[in-house]
């Protein structure tokens, strides 16, 4: 069957990253589905991390049944290179390794950056073959496309997940990019993790027969549901998880907090970004500080126990000044299953899973008084969250069980193969 043969590869920047354990759990469910899959990352990454996150996929990379592709330790993993001279150092590597193919690249609108990812993958692919060859985030896609100089018919039909800020910001991919992936020898399809992603990317040029809606799925096998009545009330516990970045909106929650009035309550934050000092400070200034805990960056693991042991899952993501949007957080969907209460915006792919009073409670995006008046509701709703939370389980288990999930990628790579 075409499914037991199909070889994959999954192309991203860096393997493991803490805030993408989606991408992991998407390895080893398709291996699990019967695929051969490798996993290339064209840039060195931490090795170490991945027993910690993943350490069934460690074990399947150190079995030899799923293969792992990257630099290695190089000159430009030194701590003492910072991002920018990191990024001379790797253009003029690919310039001195490959002047013709890092220069072909650069004449047709490429990017110095996907051009330095190009010439990676280029290199780290050698004479592999692979069936479909699946990237994370557009300009990933872009790097992937570019690396097929001199066109090669027998390259593989490439695919691209887009997630998110890589459809919705406009510096994610330049225009000559975006054309390249939309014209004839670009991608073969894209798979959106939501429904508004996949207009946007209609909106950008790709055709409707390009696109489907595949969701990123989630692990329930290792989410366990637990009712919200088996949990203490008093005090209220909140939490939110995510990069500590603007269109996350932790802000809007301090402020949500300061004016909600509860004698009592805790305020976990899950993550770390550029925007954890601001925060920091804002606490402060809203007289939060003895209510309010940075976890910082925590293994998915540690994420789930700290989720599962909250009452209330905050998801107030809004649009960021550059653009930046989500598409469904996938922190949103594991509080979910795991019979956590969410609140969110009404931002990008969040309404397709929270459903005002039924599946959670839902705002208007950035409309700090309607959050406030949100909460407020989800509070005096206490008695209905045993049923708000066991028709978000269903939610996510009629769509997005990750093995599900995979199923539906296999049978859209076999589409793609077939063309």
């Amino acid at each position: 069957m075409a499914r037991a043969t199909m070889n994959i590869a999954i192309v991203v920047k860096v393997f493991p990253v803490l805030s993408e354990s989606f991408i992991l759990r998407m390895v080893e469910s398709l291996h699990a589905e019967g695929a051969v899959v490798c996993v290339y990352a064209t840039e060195t990454g931490d090795s170490r991390l991945l027993g910690r996150v993943a350490p069934r996929l460690l074990e399947l990379i150190a079995a030899g049944e799923i293969e792992l592709v990257s630099p290695g330790a190089t000159l430009l993993s030194a701590s003492w290179a910072g991002p920018r001279l990191r990024k001379l150092m790797s253009a003029a590597i690919s310039f001195v390794m490959s002047p013709i193919f890092f220069g072909t690249q650069l004449a047709a609108g490429v990017g110095i950056r996907q051009a330095i990812q190009a010439a990676s993958f280029r290199r780290l692919r050698d004479t592999r073959h692979h069936d479909v060859i699946h990237a994370q985030f557009l300009p990933m896609a872009v790097a992937v496309v570019a690396s097929n100089f001199p066109w090669r018919s027998d390259f593989g039909r490439v695919v691209s997940y887009i997630r998110g800020y890589d459809i919705s910001r406009a510096d994610a991919v330049s225009a000559r990019e975006l054309a390249l992936l939309t014209g004839p020898r670009g991608l073969a399809s894209v798979t959106c993790v939501a429904s508004s992603l996949a207009r946007m990317a209609e909106l950008r040029g790709f055709s409707p027969d390009q696109i489907e809606v595949i969701h990123s799925g989630i692990p329930l096998a290792q989410l366990p549901f637990n009712l919200p009545s088996t949990k203490p009330r008093e005090p209220l516990r909140f939490v939110q998880v995510g990069r500590l970045v603007e269109k996350k909106g932790y802000d809007l929650s301090l402020r949500m907090l300061a004016k909600l009035g509860l004698a009592e309550f805790s305020f976990e934050i899950v993550g770390q970004g550029e925007l954890a000092s601001e925060l920091q400070q804002l606490v402060y200034e809203l007289g939060l500080a003895e209510r309010v805990r940075f976890c910082g960056p925590l293994t998915h693991t540690q994420t789930i126990e700290r989720m599962a042991a909250s009452n209330i899952m905050l998801v107030p993501s809004r649009m960021g000044r550059d653009g930046d949007s989500e598409g469904i957080p996938n922190v949103a969907k594991e509080a979910m299953a795991l019979g956590v209460v969410c609140i969110g915006s009404s931002h990008a792919g969040i309404p397709e899973i929270v459903h005002d009073g039924e599946t959670g409670f839902l705002f208007d995006e950035g409309d700090l008084d309607a959050f406030v008046r949100c909460t407020r509701k989800a509070i005096e709703a206490f008695d209905r969250w045993d049923e708000i939370a066991r028709e978000g389980r269903a939610v996510m288990e009629r769509d997005f069980d990750v093995a599900s999930i995979s199923k539906k990628l296999l049978t859209h790579y076999a589409r793609q193969v077939r063309k």
